[in-house]
């Protein structure tokens, strides 16, 4: 004790600079994040211990010559009455013995809610202080035993410990350091890795196939669970479902009501196709002990394949999402459900189009559809028809000129009576042109009040 007032005595006078050469590591699977709170399986669960927080020494450690007391202070959380500090002093290097527990003989307080102090005994400073051992670079102390109730569990919420070194000379901060403990991160997510897209619609094999004579194109999107280290949620014994959106009537080359066999396949079973064509649903076998359960990385996944017969199926350009849904119990056993809609990518033409939401036809209307070809390209024009709840694709027999204005009305008339068209119809005009040179303009006459509308 001699020794340690004459040191206090030599310092009095000096103002001390934390010297922050402690470094924190918390372990656990997060790396910088620390570890891993599930933001599923956190959200009924009271409180979370943090295991092992070690805090290594290194650099200037002269004023832990006067070592009184460490202080823990907890960010992002509030201490609950089960939490028993503890904090051992491992002896890494030089000389001296590690403490198995600081907190064991020395006097615990908790000051508020947030903070953890132990006052050190006489006999564990010395193994610190230089007494009987002193304190090396590589020597560390490991905190255990908080028990915290976070102040938030939403994603990107993290929980901090401010470590201070104290010293007997007024409570000065000899070291310190603040780093992240635990942050809350989404156990469950589902990407789309591969999209639909991967080559274009061939306009000039009249959207029978893909480019280069491609018959089909694929989808694969895959659901995943992360490592967590508190709080996991568990989806074991679910069934994971997917639904791909879109428009699939094109698919139905013999006019059946149904998608014709073969054409749209998945990884897992038979998928189920909607009577409206609209969406394709796989429900995958439940997932087995140990799967999506928090415990270690998991993932599952599913491929959609659409495949045509490059003489039936007139691909439709379109755009995709897929839904990903499954149910989980939390980490108090309470359920709940994930569900996300991703982009599933697009079918596009390799040529121009232009939609015309409104055209009437028959005898009391006239039209006048012009195609302007700003480019050196001359494309081939094919009409698709809405009309009356059907959809019919057409080609014109009429070529975009390079260069050029190109009036199609007349056979945009021919094709429409030929399909039974009278009344009001939206239209998709397709060129097999560059989409930047393509131009279409629309107006329509009603003979009967005189009336003309430009519609495009």
């Amino acid at each position: 004790m001699l020794k340690k007032s004459l040191i206090a005595l030599a310092i009095a006078s000096t103002a001390f600079n934390a010297a922050a050469d402690l470094t924190i590591a918390a372990g656990g699977s997060g790396g910088a994040k620390g570890q891993l709170i599930s933001a599923e399986g956190v959200v009924n669960t009271s409180s979370l211990a943090p295991t092992a927080v070690t805090a290594t020494v290194s650099g200037t450690l002269t004023n832990y010559a006067s070592i009184d007391k460490i202080r823990v202070t907890v960010t992002g959380g509030t201490l609950t009455p089960a939490t028993q500090v503890a904090v051992a002093y491992n002896k890494v290097a030089g000389s001296g013995t590690s403490v198995a527990n600081l907190a064991t003989l020395g006097t615990v307080t908790y000051p508020d809610t947030t903070t953890a102090l132990i006052d050190l005994v006489t006999a564990d400073e010395d193994q610190i202080d230089g007494t009987t051992g002193t304190i090396a670079a590589t020597d560390n102390f490991v905190i255990t035993g908080l028990d915290i109730a976070p102040t938030s569990v939403a994603v990107g919420s993290e929980i901090t410990y401010k470590i201070e070194i104290l010293s007997s000379v007024g409570g000065a901060v000899v070291d310190t350091k603040t780093g992240v403990v635990a942050t809350v991160v989404n156990q469950f997510s589902a990407k789309v890795g591969t999209k639909f897209g991967a080559t274009d619609i061939d306009v000039g094999d009249d959207r029978l196939s893909f480019e280069g004579g491609v018959t089909s194109d694929a989808l694969v999107v895959t659901a995943s669970s992360a490592l967590v280290d508190h709080a996991p949620a568990s989806a074991v014994g679910e069934v994971l479902t997917t639904v791909l959106n879109g428009s699939f009537g094109f698919l139905d080359g013999d006019a059946s009501g149904a998608v014709d066999a073969g054409t749209i396949t998945t990884t897992t079973t038979s998928p189920v196709v909607a009577t409206d064509f609209t969406t394709v649903t796989e429900a995958q076998a439940a997932f087995g002990a140990g799967i999506f359960d928090g415990l270690a990385l998991d993932t599952a996944s599913e491929t959609y394949t659409i495949t045509v017969d490059g003489t039936t199926h007139v691909i439709a350009p379109q755009t995709f999402t897929v839904d990903v849904d499954f149910d989980y119990a939390d980490a108090a056993t309470k359920a709940g459900s994930f569900s996300t809609t991703l982009a599933g990518g697009a079918f596009a033409l390799n040529g121009a189009s232009a939609y015309i939401p409104f055209l009437p036809f028959g005898s009391a209307f006239s039209q006048s559809v012009t195609v302007s070809n700003s480019g050196s390209v001359a494309g081939a024009v094919t009409a698709d028809w809405a009309y009356n709840g059907t959809t019919v694709s057409t080609p014109l027999n009429v070529t975009a000129a390079a260069n050029s204005v190109t009036d199609i009305s007349t056979a945009l008339r021919a094709a429409a009576a030929a399909n039974g068209v009278v009344g009001n119809a939206a239209v998709t005009i397709v060129v097999n042109s560059p989409n930047n040179d393509i131009e279409v303009k629309a107006i329509y006459y009603s003979k009967a009040d005189r009336d003309r509308a430009v519609v495009k």
